[in-house]
């Protein structure tokens, strides 16, 4: 299962640390996709921010173990 979220930010690289600090996780992979690249304007007039997109999956070896250790054993 995946969650997509669109980050905004001043530079793309603060936007990938705010996603990081968000969704990064052991259980979790995140990959990112600009979507638009930060413009600086004329003299602040026209200015955008960078905009990504994040997607965060289940890490495919958390699901594994987690299946077989919270698997209930039957005997």
């Amino acid at each position: 299962m995946s969650e997509t979220y669109l980050i905004t930010a001043k530079t793309v690289e603060e936007a990938i640390a705010i996603a990081n600090s968000e969704y990064a996780d052991e259980k979790h992979e995140i990959s990112y996709e600009i979507i638009d690249m930060p413009k600086k304007g004329f003299l602040g007039i026209g200015a955008k921010s960078a905009k990504i997109k994040v997607t965060v999956t289940e890490s495919p070896a958390f699901a594994f173990w987690s299946v077989l250790i919270l698997r209930p054993c039957v005997a």
